[in-house]
């Protein structure tokens, strides 16, 4: 008997359901699309020297959450299957090979191949002979003009395959001598002014991005400001292709110098927590609301340096060089919770300078972008307020020395003001009319004072690191001095705030007034050096500031489209620990 076969009018409940599935189908393979279609990206290596059977991880985004068809090259190597341990979007766990020599670290998947990260096996160290350093690609110095120079003035650095453009390559001040480039330590070339380093290099001294010390960069010729910090010792040129040979390089130093000691080294995490988000009803879509978060970032100078990232919970967007690592949230609704956490660990030192006042230079390059930066007035710092630059005049005289001009000056704010810890509405010239102030009022007075006077200075906002490890915010300046770099000043504690809590325990002078001019403990942690410029991101976007602020930055919080609230927590640093 045939089969039968029945015929059914499908019924327009189940089109509607399978419409609807392959909606969802549809979306599903778009939102995938648009997820995976990233080619991988490298932010970190957990360490830039290893071993074989030594794990590396391997820190970044658009990995995909599983290896598949991807893999990993070192040093022109594919590790085999077998030495993969982990493998996520966000982090790549693997054991180092026995035969993997030493080179860049690259992740390939089907979207494309990462930028390289360079790594060392000590058991392979890349061998450079004199007679081939700058070939292929390597750089070489050939020499440097003139023969010796002080801190702010231009250096040229002559020689070969240093490559059209800068790239992610940089110049390298040392202390005394290196030694020769078959041994030189590894170095992470990090873009920009963000260099992650080794410990064999966190002595090193490298030009400004963000003030503009690379002045020229051209495949036979570098010219570089000669940075704060800079001594007489070795420069080497390094660029995605390796490390030049060393060559001697001579800072003179003739209105004195300064020295940095009593190293300590603070762990610590910064936290932040949005949560209560509001959306106005009946308008919520893709794409309809954003949300940009700008976490303050440690900044590296010689007195602040090697900051590593011990653990975090989530990658920012990017990290600016200006000194912040910015987030991006979309879509954002009533039930969405965003947590940020990062622990870090960085080393601080002391600084105590000796300064020949006789011998400052009295005259600044008035076209270079640090003087024009930091002279100018803003709105925590308005130097161009009357009353303030008055009274810096009749302080200052006709004296034209930058470094008597920052001692009178340094006098005349704690005459003007009296210690009020309980004050924090960032209005300095309010703390001006009424005689008293908080440390940041304490800062800002001075640095407009300073640049009202021509001489150029910046706040330095961050924390004071007491044994018990109780942060407290604080606010300090630094001045600038032409052939001696930046000196740094506290106002506030050298007119008597935090006395008993934090003064009696940081230094050893029995007069806090003087030891304040000049010089710096090494209990504190600094988040931002002058005011950090962050523009708006999106024509509607509002911008919202934190009640509680360790950074002196324009925007921290941006939210445009259709949020209309939402509570947000940056919470106190907390130190963890010091080592």
């Amino acid at each position: 008997m045939p089969s039968r076969i029945s015929l059914r009018r499908p019924s327009p409940t189940g089109a509607v359901l399978a419409f609807g599935a392959f909606l969802v189908l549809v979306g599903v393979l778009y939102v995938s699309v648009s997820l995976t279609g990233r080619p991988p990206e490298i932010t970190d290596l957990s360490s830039r020297t290893a071993s074989p059977g030594e794990i590396l991880i391997i820190e970044g985004r658009h990995f995909g959450e599983e290896r598949s068809s991807s893999r990993v090259r070192i040093a022109g190597r594919y590790p085999a299957a077998s030495s993969y341990v982990s493998w996520s979007d966000t982090e790549i766990q693997l054991r180092i090979p026995e035969d993997v020599r030493s080179g860049l670290v690259y992740v390939r998947t089907d979207q494309g191949e990462s930028s390289g990260r360079l790594f060392t096996n000590p058991r392979h160290l890349p061998e450079q002979r004199e007679e081939t350093a700058g070939s292929p690609g390597v750089p070489r110095v050939d020499s440097v003009s003139p023969d010796q120079v002080t801190v702010g003035e231009p250096l040229t650095i002559s020689g070969k395959s240093f490559g059209r453009r800068r790239g992610s390559g940089m110049v390298l001040f040392f202390a005394g001598t290196l030694e020769p480039p078959a041994r030189f330590p590894p170095v992470t070339l990090a873009a920009l002014d963000r260099r992650p380093i080794t410990r064999e290099l966190r002595d090193a001294v490298a030009p400004s991005v963000k003030l503009g010390e690379y002045q020229r960069w051209e495949n036979r010729s570098i010219t570089v400001t000669v940075p704060d910090g800079a001594q007489s010792g070795t420069l080497v040129v390094v660029t995605d292709r390796g490390v030049s040979n060393p060559i001697a390089v001579t800072v003179a130093r003739p209105a004195g110098e300064k020295r940095y000691y009593d190293k300590r080294s603070f762990a610590l995490r910064q936290e932040l927590v949005v949560e209560h988000i509001t959306t106005n009803p009946g308008r919520f879509e893709t794409g309809s609301n954003e949300l940009h978060l700008w976490k303050p970032a440690l900044p590296e100078s010689p007195s602040q340096r090697n900051p590593q990232t011990l653990r975090r919970n989530k990658l920012p967007l990017f990290s600016s060089p200006e000194g912040f690592d910015q987030f991006k949230f979309r879509d954002l609704g009533p039930r969405d919770r965003i947590e940020l956490s990062h622990v870090q660990l960085i080393d601080r030192y002391a600084v105590h300078s000796s300064i020949s006042a006789g011998s400052v230079p009295s005259s600044y390059d008035t076209g270079s972008q640090l003087v024009r930066r930091y002279t100018a007035s803003n709105r925590y710092v308005p130097s161009d307020s009357e009353s303030l630059r008055g009274r810096a005049a009749r302080a200052v005289g006709n004296q034209r020395n930058p470094y008597r001009k920052a001692e009178q000056l340094f006098s005349l704010v704690r005459s003007v003001l009296s210690p009020d810890e309980e004050g924090n509405d960032w209005d300095v010239l309010r703390a001006y009319e009424r005689g008293a102030g908080d440390a940041f009022d304490y800062a800002a007075l001075y640095v407009a004072f300073l640049r009202a006077s021509d001489v150029p200075a910046r706040v330095v906002s961050g924390y004071l690191v007491p044994p018990d490890l109780a942060g407290i915010r604080h606010h300090w300046v630094e001045f600038y001095l032409p052939t001696v770099g930046w000196v740094p000043a506290d106002p506030a504690l050298a007119d008597g705030m935090h006395a008993e809590t934090f003064t009696a325990t940081a230094v050893e002078s029995d007069d806090p007034g003087s030891y304040y001019f000049g010089n710096l403990d090494s209990r504190r942690v600094a988040f931002s050096k002058g005011l950090i410029e962050v523009p708006s991101l999106s024509p509607d976007g509002r911008t919202r500031e934190p009640r509680y602020r360790y950074s002196l930055q324009s925007r921290y919080e941006e939210l445009s489209g259709n949020i209309s609230g939402y509570n947000s927590r940056w919470k106190p640093v907390r130190f963890l620990g010091e080592y």
